[in-house]
């Protein structure tokens, strides 16, 4: 092997040390198209009505235009989406539970889950809530799934010309290749983080 081509390889090794646990391949991850065609599409399947669609189809768009998203994305690219709908209540404490589909990529059919979220220093309310979100950085679907959680002001992903985005973090993943983010896309102000704590289970079907 010549110079050149070994300072290629090292060059290489390098780059994926530096990408971290996130790092899938160049250029990989779900486009911005993608990305919009698997929210409709599950959302159909969930029967969301059309206004939660509408924005968030339109919170996403801008998302995408978002410097900082962009930044995280070339970290940990966005590998599925899920959409789901909870429900619930509480005044400090606010227990919300329900269940969603996710689809990621390289995969046919989406899978179904159940989901169950404790909020900490949360808005009262009840009712459905419909939202979805952006599973970053997570190289096989098999790792999908466990607590995850964001905590007061550092669950905040993205500044306030987007809206406040909750990034939740999988909880002790096992290894590196489990560790993975959801970024939450809400169409209801009621699962607004605050100053509070955030936790969201994941049970695959």
């Amino acid at each position: 092997m010549g110079r050149d081509s070994a300072c290629t390889g090292f060059v290489l090794i390098l780059m994926l040390v530096l990408a971290g646990p996130g790092w899938v391949q160049a250029g990989g991850g779900l486009d911005n198209q993608d990305i919009l065609d698997r929210i409709q599409s599950l959302s159909q399947r969930k029967e969301m009505p059309a206004d939660k669609v509408f924005k968030l189809t339109r919170d996403i768009e801008t998302l995408f235009e978002d410097p900082e998203f962009g930044q995280m994305r070339e970290r940990t690219p966005v590998t599925g989406v899920m959409v789901y709908r909870i429900g619930g209540g509480g005044l400090l404490v606010k227990f919300i539970k329900g269940d969603g589909l996710v689809s990621f990529q390289g995969q046919a059919l989406p899978k179904e889950f159940d989901v169950q979220s404790w909020q900490f220093g949360a808005h009262a309310g009840g009712g459905v809530v419909w939202a979805a979100a952006l599973v970053m950085g997570l190289r096989d679907p098999a790792y999908f799934g466990g607590e995850y959680s964001g905590q007061g002001s550092s669950a905040t992903a993205i500044d306030t010309t987007t809206g406040e985005h909750p990034l939740l973090r999988l909880v002790n993943p096992p290894s590196e290749a489990q560790a993975h983010n959801l970024l939450l896309i809400r169409a209801a102000m009621g699962l607004s983080a605050d100053a509070g704590g955030f936790k969201l289970n994941i049970t695959p079907r």
